[in-house]
This record gives C-alpha cells, structure tokens and sequence, in this order.
C-alpha cells in the first residue's frame, strides 16, 4: 500500500522534522509563476483550448492577452489560470464578436488589475493568435513565430552555401547580420508598445551595454537594444534544425567568430541566470553575429593597455590620475596585495583579455618581474603583439597613455617612449594562426594609401578573410617595422606605387594591377590562399573597379574626366620632349601618380620633402624645367605651385620604369 497527500502548506513551518524525515519521498510541484515560459504558454493555451470546445468557437485572442497572462503572478496558482481564462471567453461570448464559427476575444476583456498595468498607445497592435477548437494540440502560432520561421529557412540555407564553398566566411557572417535585422524589423511592425516596454529587454539592455563597459569594448549603441530584441521575441516553443546545418553553425562559432563569440556567450549566462529563455545554436549564432558587427563597425585599433602593480590600489591610482588626465579609458588595472598568488591576478587578466579586441596588441605596464609569467598566460589569448615594461611610474603611464590615444603602433610606443623612462621592455609575440593582409602602400604618403585600401575593399577581398592595411612607405623601408608586421601578420604581399623590398614577401605595382595582365598577377598572388573559383570572382569585382576612370575618380576630389585630360596632355608633351613612346605600364603609373598630386596642390597638401633634394636639383635640371613646363597651363588653372621634391617623385618613377634613364 502506498499514501500520497498533496499540500498547500509549507512543510518546514507546519510539520516536525522527526516526522519530515520519516516520508520517504517528497515532491515539490512548483507554482506556476515560477515555471518556466514554455510551461506556462502550453497551460494558457489548454485552457483557452478547452474554452474553445465548450464553446464550439475557434477563438482570435488580441496578442496582448497572451504577453499579460505570461507576464502577470496570478492568484490562485493554476487553478485560479483557469477561472480567469474562463471568465474572460465567458465576457467574450456575452459582450464580444462572434461570426462564423470564431469568437473575439479583446484585450479590454482583461480584469481592470491586469489592464492598469499595461501603458496606453494610440498604436494599435494587429497581432493576432488563433486557437482552434478541432485537430491536434499545438503552442500558440502568432505572427512572431512565423517571422522566426522564415529567419530559420534562411539562416539554414546559407549554412548549405557555406558546406558547399559558394560563400566566404565573412560574407557568411555579413548575411546572418543582415537577415536577423530584417528579421527584428518585421517584429516591429507587428508588437505593440507594451511589448517595447518589456523589463526582460531593459534588463538584456543594461546586460549588454555593462558587459561593453567592463570589457572596454567601444560597442555602438545598436548592439545592447538589437540583442535584447532579439532575445525577448524569442518563439516560446522548442525548435530544432538539421544535424548536418546544426554542425555548419557550430563549426563556425567555434572557429571563426572568435571575440564575438565569447562576448555572446557572456551575455547569455548572465540573461539566462535571471530567465529561462530556450536558447538554441541558431540563436547562439544570431548574436554572435549582431556582436560581430558591434565589434567591426567600431574598431578603432587602439592598443589595450593594463597597470599592474604590487599594493592594494597602487595599480588603481596610477590608471585613474592617467584615465581621468587623458580623458578617456585607457588602462585597466590590476592591483596585486602582497599575499594574492601571480596566478590569481593572471586570471582576471586572462578573463578581461579574452573578451577585448587586442589585433592592435597589449601593453602591459608592471612594477616588477613576472615579464615571462606574463607572457606564459597571455600570449595565447590575444591576436596581437605584447609588449611588457617593468618599473611603472605614473610619468610613464601618462606618455605611454598619450601615445596610445593618438593610436600610434605599439612598438613605435615602446621604442620613443619607454627608454625616455629608464625603463625595461620586451615585444612577444602570439604563436597561433596569424591573420592574412595585403600591405597597400604609397611613396608620397599613408593618405593615398588609404584611397587605395578602399578602392580594394571593394574587390571583395575582405570577404574572404584576407585584410587590406594601408601603411607608409618610409615605414616598410624601416627594417624594426617590416619585422614586426612580418611577426604581427602572414603577408600575402604588398601593393602600390614603389617596391619597399619587404624580405620575402612580393611586390606588385599598381599599374600592374590596372594593366592587361591584371588577372595573371592576381592568381600568382592569391593562388595558395584561394581556389579559382574564388580569384574570378576577386578578378571580375576588380576590373570593374580598376578601370582606370574608376582609380583617378577614387583617388581625387577633382573631375575624373577633366583630370585624366590634363594628364594625357601633359603625358604626350614628355613623349615628345624625351623622344620615346612610354609603355602602358609607366602611362598607368602617371596617371595614378598626377591624378594624387593635382589633388595635393589644389588642396595646398603639396609635398616639400624629398632625399636628396638638392643634389636632384644639380643633376637633374632639364627633368625639372620640362616638367614645370608642362604644368604651366595647370598652375594657371588652379593657381598652384609645383615644388621640386613633387618633380623629385615623378622622377623616382621613370627610374623605376625604364632602364638607364639618364635625363
């Protein structure tokens, strides 16, 4: 024989212990407020079901009616789910529409308690779910849900095009992005205030923006309100994808999302510790991708930078007086009490790395010793180089702090700044996979370097994981800053205007690019990183942006077709003056070249420095005067001057293309 009692009370309070532990087995069912949503739902919907056979109505409930049922604590605990439920059809039937075999039940049919919680709006909200009184059981289908089902559809399908190679990687990423907007736009359309107002979205809100802050990520304001829409307009029902697409996603969290994958999964242990949200790898995904795109759109490539100091707060003061002196968060410290282990410092250090973007590098600033404890823990968590200074003083973390805002290269930092303190410091460097680049680069200045970036971007490079740096052409000729790129990246090669003679690494002119064998120079280079199938679409992307009217439009502010005259006219003149004909190679070089410096005089940018400068002006005195009698008619036009070093450069560029050039 077995005796089962069920009880309202509370045990503990109404029972003796001796006699508690005499019941072999005790069961606590919990009260329906404190179950979860999936739960919860499927009760609503039993009993907005049974009203509905009683009845022999299907039933239209306004969607407010679920999203207060599901939000309020109700009296009565299941029992009283049931009485209200049943009143409110009963109202309906009596004071409600009803035509055709369907009743309508409205949101005003609520108890004046549950109503006065919900705000007023002039919006009206055209959600509507359906129960129905025959066929099977089933969770309540809202336009929502339906919503979700698309976003599933498409997600699904571009996991096959990635299976499948017909997608990059990025692009991957860049239509997850795009999808889940759309997705959380359509919501939009359809919810009422109420649901915007909900305290789970503020709550996901402040989640997002206080993980942001402690990381010291400069996330746009677009990532906490689109994360927390998305996780509060979750369907409520269990859902499910193939294994084969559940594996494509679950390959690209774990390889390729990275920091925005550890962000994502911060902010769901925390949400999920306060809500029982049903959260699958679909959504993991989704996330991860809104993040990443909080993550791209603002990178600034600023080296992080942490103070770590003996001392209760002796860390804490010297970052404060630089933060609050420089104006912006800089450091993050680390005070280490004498009686705290390394190792226990060590993990926070780890834990606020590993959700920080550190492609710039980390500057760790300590008092004394542990430079390779340090390097033993980090060196695996971050994508850039560390650099480790010893004997941290407050002078020190000021200048170091400066030259960070400026956003200056790390090494560049270490090497003016720490030995103006008497200070030690060491460069390691992360032993995983590195990221690939094209180095852009451009004699007469980073600013058309980056002009040429961008006209590079557009190939579509970027979309498959190969990145576009634009650096200085003085730099790369530094042999301390081409060994710290060669560390910091796996350089497929450098394009631009001269050859900077990086060891090891090919060089490519512009104009070669442009040129009839674009597309052969192209594969050699990207050969061992991509397929074909991949180089002819970069190829085809490039010829439609390298024509050379798209270049000179790119490169200048100034009327493409106005410039491109002026150089051909001034192209021909020097054909005539040096008696040969250029070959298409050095035509294209002018071009590129003219087009930038034009700009530059107009804009009074002009560049005044050249090596050399004055023995070139005895040497090369007929180069010049041709030169500035070409540009005659130009420096009436614009009213601008041509000084030497710009012919200077010019003339760097007929050395480069024609052997034993002698004028």
């Amino acid at each position: 024989m077995r005796l089962i009692f069920a009880s309202t009370e509370d045990l503990e309070k109404h029972f003796l212990a001796t006699f508690i532990r005499r019941i072999p087995v005790i069961v606590k069912i919990l009260p329906i407020a404190e179950r979860g949503q999936f739960e919860r739902l499927a009760f609503i919907h039993h009993f907005f079901r049974r009203e509905a056979q009683r009845l022999n109505h299907d039933l239209a409930l306004d969607g407010e009616i679920v999203s207060q049922l599901m939000r309020e604590t109700l009296e009565g605990n299941v029992g009283g789910l049931e009485n209200l439920i049943r009143n409110i059809c009963a109202s309906a039937w009596t004071f409600g529409e009803r035509d055709s075999g369907l009743l309508h039940i409205k949101a005003g049919l609520l108890p004046d308690r549950l109503l006065a919680d919900a705000p007023f709006t002039l919006q009206q909200n055209s959600e509507r779910v359906m129960i129905y009184r025959d066929g099977d059981a089933q969770p309540l289908f809202s336009g929502r849900h339906h919503e979700y089902q698309r976003l599933t559809e498409n997600i699904c399908s571009l996991c096959e095009e990635l299976a499948q190679d017909n997608i990059s990687v990025r692009t991957f990423e860049k239509l997850i992005y795009q999808n889940v907007t759309l997705y959380l736009d359509a919501l939009m359309n359809q919810e009422s205030t109420v649901s915007l107002q909900d305290k789970r979205l503020r709550f996901i809100e402040d989640v997002g923006k206080a993980i942001a802050v402690n990381y010291d990520l400069q996330l746009n304001v677009e990532f906490a309100y689109l994360t927390g829409r998305y996780l509060t307009s979750l369907p409520l029902a269990p859902r499910s994808v193939a294994e084969p697409v559940r594996l494509v996603m679950q390959r690209w969290l774990d390889s390729s999302a990275g920091l925005a994958q550890r962000i994502a999964e911060k902010l769901l242990d925390v949400v999920n510790n306060k809500y029982d949200l049903l959260i699958d790898t679909l959504d993991r995904l989704a996330i991860t991708a809104i993040v990443s795109n909080a993550i791209d759109a603002t990178s600034g490539g600023k080296v992080k930078a942490l103070i770590i100091a003996h001392g209760y707060s002796t860390a804490s003061s010297i970052a404060g007086v630089a933060n609050r002196l420089i104006g912006e968060k800089i450091y993050q410290a680390m005070d280490m009490p004498m009686e705290v282990a390394f190792n226990d410092v060590s993990r926070a250090v780890v834990d606020y790395l590993q959700h920080t973007n550190t492609r710039a590098g980390v500057m760790v600033l300590i008092d004394m010793g542990y430079t390779k404890e340090i390097a033993d823990a980090l060196l695996s968590v971050i994508n850039g180089p560390l650099v480790v200074v010893d004997n941290v003083t407050t002078r020190m973390a000021l200048n170091v702090a400066s030259e960070i805002a400026l956003g200056k290269n790390i090494e560049q930092i270490a090497e003016e700044i720490v030995p103006l303190n008497q200070s030690r410091w060491d460069v390691f460097w992360p032993a995983e996979k590195k990221e690939r680049v094209l180095l852009v680069t451009c004699i007469t200045g980073i600013g058309t370097a980056f002009k040429f970036k961008n006209l590079m971007e557009k190939s579509l490079l970027n979309d498959f994981d190969i990145n576009i740096i634009a650096c200085e052409y003085t730099r790369l000729k530094n042999s301390r800053t081409a060994v710290s790129l060669l560390h910091q990246y796996e350089v497929i090669a450098v394009v631009g205007t001269h050859d900077p003679q990086l060891a090891g690494v090919p060089w490519v002119g512009i104009e070669e690019l442009l040129g009839e064998q674009g597309h052969r120079h192209l594969s050699q280079l990207l050969s061992g990183y991509l397929n074909e199938k991949q180089i002819a679409l970069i190829n085809k992307n490039m010829v439609r942006e390298f024509s050379l009217h798209n270049v000179v439009n790119s490169l200048t502010i100034l009327n493409a077709g106005k410039t491109m005259g002026h150089i051909e006219t001034i192209i021909a003149e020097w054909q005539n003056t040096l008696g040969f004909h250029f070959n298409n190679n050095l035509i294209i070089s002018l071009y590129v070249h003219l087009s930038c410096m034009i700009e530059r005089l107009v804009m009074r940018n002009e560049i005044s420095h050249y090596k050399d400068l004055e023995q070139f002006t005895r040497q090369h005195g007929e180069f010049i005067a041709m030169v500035n009698h070409s540009f005659q008619r130009l420096k009436i036009l614009y009213n601008v001057a041509l000084p030497v070093a710009e012919i200077g450069y010019i003339h760097d560029i007929f050395e480069l293309r024609i052997e034993d050039f002698s004028w």
